[in-house]
């Protein structure tokens, strides 16, 4: 029997093969206790499956993919998500074997989507607070009352510096900049400058926006790509060497960081706290990630690549940061925001799609932002504390000014909008 009338609106369906009931029938319990309705066979029907399974697809606002290695051979299942993707559902995978990697039509269809974790690695209470909250984004999202607003905030964001107010977020100001192609990526220089980052180049800009410096990186990757030590050098990626901008007429190539064996350098962050100087690395062939630790001379102090499961934690660090208790803070392009202890141990993963930048205060808050119009907070353990509405999804940098100013980098705008936090 399968609950819920097949003519009724659901916000969830469950999709799933037999082999996982035992976890899929926990997070049914964990769906119906926030209030969601949901559309689960919970046994093996009879009469016209075809027609009871396609209305459930037609009726859902979110399809809940519990995927496994049964859940690749059975036709039924694979049914069920071709038709959820040709409706253009949201589809959310939830993976259920610890050691299965989906292929063939399963890997097609999840691709890059981020997944959330119930096989067991992980403790299945903090897995379901991170599928509730993405879940609730995407339903809160699609309603009209949630559109009408998006849209009102997004006029206002239009108009910042006029209406002084972005959704729930008071603007303090806004600064254009001028002859830049984008802001991506924002470092501040004491006492009153900005090294900012977009295609292939850095320019230092004053508190205005003026253009006072610019650096050609013959470097595409635009995004956490430069840094400020906390002696005031200047460190970025230019081809395959982390170069040091000591002053304006001298600058040294540090240590050579990519083209070694597939790895490439993708982003760096330079620590105020340890003064180490953390690079972020792909193996586009692979598809994995790492960080690589240096002392501020260059010499590598260390190599975080994997979990404790000895699964790779990275597929494309773009953005890395720390934290007050000494944390790593890495916005990795596929797997969320990855957090990391001073040892190197997998602390948590928080998922956000796509995730851009990163930053925290000094209260140990880590704030994110994605291609949405929302910049997520939350605490240094994982848990969330607020959203941040902005109106726009064109925010790509973040840089927090004594925990009561956040700067974002608007890209296609080419401006900065501060707001009060």
């Amino acid at each position: 029997m399968a609950e819920s009338n097949k003519s009724v609106k659901h916000d969830v369906m469950v999709s799933y093969s037999w082999g996982s009931q035992e976890t899929v029938l926990k997070i049914r319990e964990q769906l119906r206790e926030a209030g969601l309705s949901c559309w689960i066979d919970v046994e093996q029907m009879s009469g016209s499956i075809v027609e009871a399974m396609s209305a459930a697809v037609e009726n859902c606002s979110v399809f809940l993919m519990c995927y496994s290695e049964g859940y690749s051979k059975s036709m039924s299942c694979k049914s069920e998500a071709e038709y959820a993707t040709k409706l253009q559902k949201i589809i959310i995978p939830c993976k259920m074997d610890r050691d299965y990697e989906a292929r063939g039509w399963l890997g097609f269809l999840i691709g890059s989507r981020l997944f959330f974790d119930f096989s067991g690695e992980y403790p299945f209470k903090t897995k379901m607070e991170d599928l509730l909250r993405e879940i609730n984004i995407h339903l809160k999202r699609n309603s009209p009352g949630a559109l009408a607003k998006e849209i009102q905030n997004s006029l206002k964001t239009d108009d910042a510096v006029g209406n002084k107010e972005a959704g729930n977020s008071k603007i303090v100001k806004e600064i254009t900049i001028n002859n830049a192609e984008g802001v991506r990526h924002i470092v501040f220089f004491p006492p009153d400058k900005f090294w900012i980052g977009y295609e292939k180049s850095i320019a230092l800009i004053s508190g205005t926006g003026e253009k006072l410096n610019e650096i050609q990186r013959s470097y595409r990757f635009t995004f956490g790509a430069h840094s400020v030590t906390k002696e005031g050098f200047l460190v970025y990626l230019s081809h395959k060497f982390v170069k040091r901008r000591i002053s304006d007429t001298n600058t040294e190539k540090l240590f050579t960081t990519t083209n070694v064996d597939g790895w490439k350098a993708r982003s760096i962050f330079a620590s105020h706290r340890t003064e180490n100087i953390i690079v972020g690395l792909q193996n586009e062939e692979k598809g994995i990630g790492k960080l690589s630790v240096y002392d501020k001379e260059g010499n590598h102090q260390q190599t975080i690549e994997k979990n404790a499961n000895d699964k790779p934690l990275y597929t494309l660090p773009r953005y890395i940061t720390d934290n007050v208790n000494g944390d790593l803070v890495t916005s990795d392009k596929y797997g969320g925001i990855v957090v990391i202890d001073q040892s190197g141990n997998h602390r948590f993963t928080y998922n956000l799609s796509k995730p851009r930048a990163v930053v925290t205060d000094s209260h140990g808050r880590i704030f994110g932002c994605n291609k949405t119009p929302t910049i997520h907070v939350i605490d240094k353990d994982g848990k969330f504390l607020m959203n941040i509405h902005t109106g726009s999804k064109d925010i790509f940098g973040l840089y927090l000014h004594q925990d009561t100013e956040l700067y974002t980098g608007f890209d296609s705008a080419k401006k900065i909008v501060v707001y009060k936090v």
